[in-house]
């Protein structure tokens, strides 16, 4: 097992790796998704003026519950509304956003993330915010040890920075080249419209 610091050493290194065609998205999501118990990652948008996600990148999830999520529970999702006040760069658990005694109420834990994905709450930062679209890398997780989860959310918080320099570099490179559709492929999926 690595430590800590080798295990985010590894992610830093797949994202530049992503950026500089070396590996892809899939494989850095596909590796943050290894480092909670049952982990089960996703890069993703939601824009608070409309009830639907969009999920274009997911490690460990169905495609019926990326379905499931995007057309109903998102909206449901009691983290959502909460997501503009969350510090952009700042890993969190999702029990620090919305009480888990509270969380256990809700159709979002027992109809979607317990029922369906097997989980129990979830690890995320905002990586981008413009107006009401947030970008975000979150893992849902089997765990609900306050001290694993916090782990994780502080590798996302080391994460974040590298994610943001990746994604600016992104489109500063596509605004220079449009033509260039390798570099565009990562933000098509997510909706140009959040970073343009």
């Amino acid at each position: 097992m690595h430590s800590s610091a080798e295990t985010t050493s590894h992610l830093t290194d797949l994202i530049y790796g992503s950026l500089f065609g070396e590996c892809t998205w899939q494989d850095f999501l596909d590796a943050v998704a290894k480092t909670s118990p049952n982990g089960k990652s996703a890069l993703h948008y939601h824009d608070l003026a409309s009830p639907v996600a969009h999920v274009p990148f997911i490690s460990g999830f169905s495609e019926g519950e990326v379905a499931q999520f995007s057309s109903h529970y998102a909206a449901v999702n009691p983290w959502i509304p909460r997501m503009s006040l969350v510090p952009v760069g700042q890993g969190l658990c999702g029990d620090e956003i919305f009480a888990r005694k509270n969380m256990l109420k809700t159709e979002f834990y027992n109809d979607w993330l317990k029922r369906q994905a097997d989980c129990e709450t979830s690890i995320g930062v905002s990586i981008v915010r413009e107006e009401a679209r947030s970008f975000i890398l979150s893992t849902a997780t089997s765990s609900a040890d306050p001290e694993v989860n916090r782990k994780a959310a502080d590798r996302y918080t080391v994460l974040a920075p590298h994610l943001k320099r990746a994604f600016d570099f992104i489109r500063k490179r596509d605004l220079l080249v449009p033509e260039n559709q390798a570099a565009r492929s990562l933000f098509e999926n997510i909706g140009a419209g959040l970073f343009y």
